[in-house]
């Protein structure tokens, strides 16, 4: 029989968004499916014929360079300056596979065996799972949110610096689940401390550009790459999530364990994926800034869309409006006792199998037994039904 190592063991009993897509069957009517953050709008049409054109030049099919083709980074290097006002360098970026394996290799990249990952939470669960696989422990700082703000304790943040010393830090504003920001002070904290014990920062910055309330500006902008790690995805900016594009920029000597940790797990991103949008975002950035107004507007529009709509539920679930990308992280304590279940896990199969709505529940982002994530990415009159539905269950109690 083959061995199966203790730290998958440990890592695999933690669930992810993708358990919950379709585990259930709905019954009588179609699924809404209300799971994964994955955008359900196409691309930008420039940006695929870009793609198309690239695929069929005579290189496209070569092994990529484990950073990045020099296209691209120049063009990150010019896109981080001129967006967000830092001095990149070529040499300071490397590109990624998507943002996920970018929590992984900063780990690898910054921490020792053993060490401690301070994380926010609720949280993308990547952070945690990424630093148990990696033979890291993750410590945890619980957020709350009032009036559309993340914050946490300052004594609790305070005493996870001083006793756990995290040699890595990971932020995520905009955040995910929640989809709101985090305070200012609390991060400006979190930097002081960081600075003062030693611990690198990890700015998880995927949904940077999908900010319609309020504003945010990236942390490697406000304490520099000597402190923060910048990270970010084309993923959601540009609605490619199957094409696997991100990067990160960061202090030389990072760039060269990334560019490391690429050339011995999957080498890069395919050449002609890496051309199309170093293009793109060089040559046609009015259509790039086009197509992000468009989407920042139009998941501003879900969001109010699906709050109106949950006002049919009278109080059952507790809700706000999110000010980026799209999630929302409502709380269902009043839901659950409405339907006999006790807690968010039993939720999501319920609605899953008696009203065809899928939605996460929040033991995937942390202790969270009473919350579910629901995504954005489907058109408003689903949003509606799919509340309609669980309004309907609701009153069948």
């Amino acid at each position: 029989m083959v061995r199966v190592s203790r730290r998958y063991l440990e890592a695999s009993s933690h669930a992810t968004t993708m358990s919950y897509a379709f585990v259930h069957e709905g019954k009588g009517r179609p699924p809404i499916d209300l799971t994964i953050g994955q955008p359900d709008v196409k691309p930008p049409s420039v940006l695929v014929e870009l793609l198309a054109s690239e695929a069929r030049s005579v290189d496209a099919s070569r092994y990529p360079p484990p950073q990045g083709l020099r296209e691209l980074r120049e063009a990150l290097a010019s896109y981080m300056r001129e967006f967000y006002g830092v001095d990149a360098e070529p040499e300071d970026i490397v590109v990624l596979v998507g943002a996920k394996p970018g929590i992984a290799a900063s780990i690898y990249s910054v921490c020792d065996r053993g060490g401690r990952v301070a994380v926010l939470t609720p949280h993308f669960y990547a952070y945690e799972i990424a630093s148990l696989m990696l033979d890291a422990k993750p410590v945890f700082i619980r957020l709350s949110w009032e009036e559309g703000v993340l914050r946490a304790d300052e004594e609790e943040v305070k005493r996870v610096f001083e006793e756990e010393k995290p040699c890595l830090t990971i932020i995520n504003t905009p955040h995910n689940p929640t989809g709101l920001l985090l305070d200012e002070a609390l991060l400006d904290l979190i930097a002081d401390l960081a600075s003062d014990h030693g611990s690198t920062i990890l700015s998880d910055e995927v949904y940077a550009w999908l900010v319609y309330r309020g504003s945010h500006r990236p942390l490697v902008s406000r304490y520099g790459p000597n402190l923060v790690i910048h990270l970010e995805s084309f993923s959601k900016t540009l609605a490619v999530p199957g094409w696997r594009l991100g990067f990160i920029y960061s202090e030389s000597r990072l760039s060269r364990a990334y560019t490391f940790f690429n050339a011995n797990v999957y080498t890069g991103v395919p050449r002609f994926i890496q051309r199309a949008v170093a293009r793109y975002i060089s040559d046609y950035r009015e259509d790039m800034l086009a197509f992000v107004d468009r989407m920042r507007r139009l998941y501003e529009k879900r969001a109010q869309t699906l709050i109106e709509a949950l006002n049919a539920l009278e109080g059952l679930v507790d809700y706000y409006m999110p000010a980026a990308g799209f999630f929302v992280f409502l709380g269902t304590e009043g839901l659950e006792k409405r339907l006999g279940v006790k807690d968010s896990e039993e939720l999501a199969s319920l609605l899953a199998s008696k009203a065809g709505v899928f939605v996460v529940p929040g033991r995937v982002f942390g202790d969270w037994p009473h919350h579910v994530r629901v995504s954005l990415t489907a058109p408003e009159a689903r949003l509606k039904e799919a509340v309609s539905r669980i309004a309907e269950l609701a009153a069948r109690g």
